[in-house]
């Protein structure tokens, strides 16, 4: 009886050395299976699952449904079923590790990106694991563990992680993880601008993950340029300010231009150091642009010129005279303008022909006439030759008059004007020849268009 008995304990205790082991045999897409597509299933974050088929070889049924799967951090196992001898996960998109325990035989962590390219939503993938041991031995056995995370937290968040040569995904915050053997890992961190750090890890505490901060040092230089000119800096093709610019540029060559309109740009070559962190740089201004121009010419003496003159007004009136005058640069003329008809009023009467103050009858023949005279002067400036402007001023009369049965005259107040006169316009010199064009009022209320033509006299060149 006691034999029997230690063969019993010692059956017992060596048991393990003879358990079961498993192995990831494949991981393959199915594009052809539709089983994700039938059974839509969606995970917290509301996103469509993919499905992964788990299907064993050289595994007892009992031992198959010994199995358990725990996804990463970012994703979850949304459902698990039994189908067909194969067990059915229905995992969220992006799944990228898989860690396979069995409840006897310890556990695997399965890297789904070395086998496919992502996990994708509605997509069906295979995974066949296969037991390493007979089938007759089904007794099981206890492993220690050989693997762990290793979690890399960098700054800045853009940083370009590498380990043991191979590039390792970085997230948003700045996080990158894998659950890697145990062992000594070389790592080295590099990022724009800063500089770049190096290291070695060790992983060999399955119990918890291992967590790497790396914190890169900034090779930013902080530099000031400024010029004397209301110039433009330009760094490398960018506009960066006016006069002065103060920031922070990484170490290196730059090309460095001053720019102002109306000057030559000016363009140096900067090396930027470590060692000019806070330094101001003087830049070259922009220089002047210079030209040369020829100017000839030929010196205009002063002129001396007659003119007959026509005027015409809406009124309607036609009005003739003469205008004579000089000029070099500055000049003057006097102008003298008349209808040469004169004649004398003994009544007065409105634009209805209503005589103020006459109790007799009277009454209209239908006979007009009308009297104009004006007399201005004033000053010439030449403009460019032979162009000259004239403005000047005086005294002017326009009468309008009316004929009455009796014979006499009435003159027509609303139809009449007098006083002061304005004359302005040009005058056109030219191979002997003069001719003007310009305007004549009296007052604001009775204005003439005024034309003229006639010979320059004299024309001396000094």
């Amino acid at each position: 009886m006691k034999r029997i008995l230690l063969a019993l304990i010692l059956s017992t205790l060596f048991m393990p050395l003879l358990a079961q082991d498993f192995e990831i045999l494949s991981v393959e897409s199915l594009p052809a299976d539709m089983s994700a597509r039938e059974e839509i299933k969606t995970d917290h974050n509301d996103r469509q699952c993919a499905l992964l088929r788990v299907a064993t070889q050289n595994i007892a049924p009992n031992q198959r449904e010994g199995f358990s799967f725990v996804p990463d951090l970012g994703s979850e196992v949304v459902q698990r079923a039994t189908r067909d001898g194969e067990i059915w996960l229905w995992v969220s998109p992006g799944l990228k590790y898989l860690r396979i325990k069995h409840r006897d035989w310890g556990q695997y962590e399965l890297r789904l990106q070395d086998y496919v390219t992502k996990v994708e939503a509605l997509h069906t993938y295979k995974i066949t694991i296969r037991g390493t041991l007979p089938l007759a031995v089904q007794v099981p056995v206890m492993t220690s563990p050989t693997q762990q995370y290793l979690v890399f937290q960098l700054s800045p968040a853009d940083a370009v992680l590498e380990v043991d040569g191979q590039l390792w995904e970085v997230g948003p915050d700045g996080s990158a993880k894998r659950y890697v053997n145990f062992g000594t890992y070389s790592y080295r961190v590099q990022a724009p601008n800063y500089r770049s750090e190096t290291g070695k890890v060790t992983v060999d505490n399955p119990n918890e993950a291992h967590t790497v901060s790396v914190k890169l040092k900034s090779d930013f230089v902080e530099v000031t340029f400024k010029v004397d000119a209301d110039a433009e800096i330009w760094v490398n093709n960018e506009k960066k300010g006016i006069r002065t610019w103060t920031g922070v540029l990484g170490k290196g060559t730059y090309k460095v231009e001053c720019k102002q309109e109306g000057f030559e740009t000016t363009m140096v070559s900067r090396e930027i150091t470590s060692e000019m962190n806070g330094q101001t740089i003087t830049l070259p201004a922009p220089k002047l642009v210079y030209g040369s121009l020829n100017v000839e010419s030929t010196p205009i003496g002063s002129i001396f010129y007659v003119m007959a003159n026509g005027a015409y007004s809406l009124a309607p009136q036609t009005s003739f005279g003469l205008t004579v005058g000089s000029s070099k640069s500055v000049g003057w003329y006097a102008s003298l303008s008349s209808n040469f008809g004169f004649g004398d009023a003994r009544y007065e009467c409105d634009g209805a022909g209503v005589i103020a103050g006459l109790s007799e009858p009277y009454s209209y023949t239908g006979e007009k006439r009308s009297s104009r005279m004006g007399v201005t002067a004033g000053m010439v400036f030449r403009l460019f030759d032979p162009l000259y402007a004239y403005v000047g001023g005086g005294y002017g009369v326009r009468n309008k008059y009316w004929q009455l049965d009796d014979g006499s005259w009435a003159r027509c107040t609303d139809d009449s004007y007098r006083g002061v006169a304005i004359d302005a316009g040009l005058m056109l010199h030219f191979g002997g020849v003069g001719v003007s064009l310009g305007v004549q009022t009296i007052g604001v209320d009775y204005v003439e268009a005024k034309i003229g033509i006639g010979y320059t006299l004299k024309r001396k060149k000094p």
